[in-house]
This record gives C-alpha cells, sequence and structure tokens, in this order.
C-alpha cells in the first residue's frame, strides 16, 4: 500500500505518494528524526534490533524506519544516501523477525522498497509502522523483556508506571471503540424504516484511524468505493440465488450518494420527502474509515412465519459478503492499514421473536424456504463483533464474511457449515 502521510510528508510540505524522489529531498533539506521516523544507514543484521526499532514506533503511535539514509549522528539530520538491497529475501527476513521477537504482534506493518526506477535492485527500504491499537509491545524473551517507545528521536524503556499507564489505555480504546460501533448502529435505527420490517445492521470502524490531514473523499469517491465494493463481493462469493446481493440493490441510488455529516449516505427510499427513511438498504461511507451497511430483511422472499421476524439464510451470506468487501474497499481508498473491528445487530420496532428461514432441500430437490425444526427462536438477538484483518487476499476476505455468518446464525442453533455460499 502507497504510504500518504509521514513525518518525511510534514517536515517537507509534500502530498501523495511516498516515493525515491521525497526521500531524496528529504536528504537534500537534511529532514531530522523525530517521534515518527528513524533513519537507517543499512539493513539490520540484528533481529533484536530491529524488533526494538519497530515496537518503539508502534508504542509512540507509529512512523517510518527508513533504510539507506545516512544520518548526522548529532543531530539526527539526513545526511545522505546509503542505498541499501531491496531484495525480496531481506523482507521477509525483516517480516520474520518482526513475527517472532514482538508481542503483541503489530497488524498492519507494510514493507515499501523505493528505486529510482522499478527494476533497481538497490534504494531505500520503508517500513512503516501503523499506530497500534494493542500498544503496548514487547520484546525479548525469558528475563530480558523490554518495553520499547521512542521520544524525540531517541529510544527509551517503559517503566512499570508507564506499563500502567499503556495498558489503561489499551483497555480505554477498546472499550470506546465498542461504544462507537454501538452509536453507529443506534443512529442507523433513526435512519431507516423499522416499521415496515426488521434490519439486519452492520457497522465496521479501522482499529487505526485516518490521519487528521486526511482530505474527505468526493462523491466520485465514494462511488467508485462502492463499485470497488460490488465487484469484491462477487470475488469472494459468485453471484447466485444462494445469497442475496444487498449492496447491488441500491440500484441508481449508488450512483448518487448524499452528504451527511462527516459521511456520504447511499440509500433505497420509497418516496423523496424529507420525512422518508431508507426502506431496504442503507449504507454509509465515513471520512474517518468507518461504514455501515444496514438492509431489510423481508421483502425479498414470499415465505414467512406469523408473528415473527424472519431471517432467511440467503441475507445471512449475502449481507455477510457484502461487508466484508465493503470493508476492504474502504481500506483500498483510503490507505487504512491495521485490523478492522466489526458489529452486527439485529433491529425492530416490537417484541416478536426472530426465526431464522433456511431452504429445505430433500434429495436435491428444494421446496423453499422453511425455519428448520431444529432451530430456536430468538426473543433477544445478542449483537456480536469480531475483527477482520487488513487483507488483500480474497481466501482471507472469504473467512471474514464466514465469520460474520458464523456469529449471526450460532444464535438460532443453526450450523454454519450449512449455509449455501
Amino acid at each position: 500500500m502507497p504510504i500518504l502521510f509521514s513525518s518525511i510528508h510534514s517536515a517537507l510540505g509534500a502530498t501523495g505518494p511516498l516515493d525515491f524522489a521525497l526521500v531524496q529531498q528529504a536528504i537534500a533539506e537534511r529532514v531530522a528524526e523525530d517521534e515518527h521516523l528513524d533513519w537507517k544507514r543499512e539493513l539490520p543484521s540484528d533481529g533484536d534490533e530491529a524488533a526494538k526499532d519497530a515496537a518503539a514506533l508502534a508504542n509512540s503511535r507509529g512512523g517510518l524506519l527508513v533504510y539507506g539514509v545516512a544520518e548526522d549522528r548529532t543531530t539526527g539530520r539526513a545526511a545522505a544516501a546509503s542505498y541499501v538491497s531491496l531484495a525480496e529475501s531481506g523482507q521477509r527476513r525483516i517480516r520474520s523477525w518482526f513475527g517472532t521477537r514482538i508481542n503483541p504482534v503489530i497488524a498492519g506493518v507494510e514493507i515499501v522498497a523505493l528505486g529510482r526506477r522499478e527494476s533497481d535492485s538497490e534504494g531505500f527500504l520503508v517500513v512503516s509502522v501503523p499506530e497500534s491499537p494493542d500498544m503496548p509491545h514487547m520484546i525479548g524473551k525469558d528475563n530480558g523483556l523490554g518495553f520499547p517507545y521512542r521520544m524525540g528521536a531517541q529510544t527509551f524503556w517503559m517503566r512499570e508506571w508507564d506499563l500502567d499507564r499503556a495498558y489503561q489505555e489499551r483497555f480505554a480504546r477498546r472499550a470506546s471503540e465498542e461504544r462507537r460501533l454501538a452509536e453507529l448502529i443506534d443512529h442507523v435505527g433513526d435512519q431507516v424504516d423499522v416499521q415496515s420490517g426488521c434490519w439486519l445492521v452492520g457497522a465496521a470502524r479501522p482499529s487505526i484511524s485516518l490521519p487528521g490531514t486526511a482530505r474527505p473523499p468526493d462523491r466520485a469517491a465514494a462511488v467508485s468505493t462502492i463499485q470497488r465494493a460490488l465487484e469484491l463481493g462477487v470475488e469472494i462469493a459468485p453471484t447466485s440465488e444462494r445469497r442475496a446481493e444487498v449492496i447491488r440493490a441500491l440500484d441508481n441510488d449508488a450512483l448518487n450518494p448524499r452528504v451527511g455529516l462527516r459521511r456520504w449516505v447511499a440509500a433505497t427510499r420509497s418516496r423523496q420527502s424529507p420525512e422518508s427513511r431508507s426502506d431496504r438498504v442503507h449504507l454509509e461511507l465515513h471520512h474517518d474509515g468507518s461504514v455501515v451497511l444496514a438492509t431489510r430483511v423481508d421483502g425479498w422472499y414470499g415465505e414467512s412465519v406469523e408473528g415473527k421476524h424472519c431471517i432467511p439464510d440467503f441475507m445471512v451470506t449475502g449481507f455477510a459478503v457484502d461487508l466484508a468487501a465493503l470493508v476492504r474497499a474502504v481500506a483500498d481508498a483510503t490507505g487504512l492499514s491495521g485490523q478492522t473491528l466489526l458489529r452486527m445487530d439485529l433491529l425492530r420496532n416490537d417484541s416478536a421473536p426472530f426465526a431464522l428461514l433456511a431452504h429445505d432441500r430433500t434429495n436435491g430437490v428444494s421446496f423453499g424456504l422453511r425455519q428448520p425444526t431444529w432451530t430456536r427462536d430468538v426473543p433477544r438477538f445478542i449483537p456480536v463483533e469480531t475483527v477482520a484483518p487488513r487483507t488483500t487476499e480474497v481466501e482471507q476476505m472469504r473467512e471474514v464474511a464466514q465469520m460474520i455468518a458464523t456469529d449471526l446464525v450460532t444464535q438460532f442453533g443453526f450450523a454454519p457449515q450449512d449455509l449455501q455460499w
């Protein structure tokens, strides 16, 4: 992923992806190391030292390790280029050190090779260490354990009271994120027409926020993200009668998202009036990288059970696939790294129980949607939360969708392996 924001950008007043020329400019202008920037003359040969440098940045809200730049030892300013090998073997070694010598593992680390030309074997190797929601990160083993952090251009070791504060901050962050996800879903309840039926709602929020200097997406960017989510959904699970395509049901509304409070909103509405609410699908792309996806679960099928809110299996798989695809599309569009926190809930306007419907297939013959006798009604659905890794692999995105679906259907006593994808 391109590095769009860093101490180098701030020092030079630059925009756009970090590239070879920008690092060369930083050297020419003698940019100084700081809490979020560490110049390195050579590639690391000591795994413990490399792990310490990365953990120190993660424990100090992230930053860059730039290998291939010699600094002035007295001032910490960039002094000269000292190009390093860009071979994949060296990058694999660094990743291995980070994965085995830092605990907990730092999610979202990116290694970017910057050569003057794409074919160059030497240049600058940049390690982007994100702000970590899991800090403090520890290095070492047995009795040689430590928690490094940066202050200015120097690395220090956390003391007991530093650790106490760091752990308190970690737990406070998690509680805050959980509250924020619940608030996003509560807000959706005011935007959709729960009088017309039951709604399945998912909210996702990146564990690492976008920089405050990040520009909010314009309408064209929002449309592009929605279209990308549609494409990814087909890659995760090909279009079929076995899953509903929730985002596709936006139809032309996906091409004309409306302005909201620090977000873009695409929704279907039965009539255009100030008091009308979303009647089938509701999607939000927040400027901070959060997303919301909601769909009314009835109205897509003919079968129902009197006195119950029915959740068909193909709605569960369709929703799970589209939410996973939307999370990935937003990460691609914004350059977000790290994990994404997700929460799913069911909204209704009464106390009728929820029931799961599944296709009754006997000897290869489908008898339509029915409530399986071995499932159970759910009087009160328990909101479920999960964590999705930052990934570009289709198989891993599919696993995220399966996790979402599993958390939904198991509350009904339905085996997730029986879902039809």
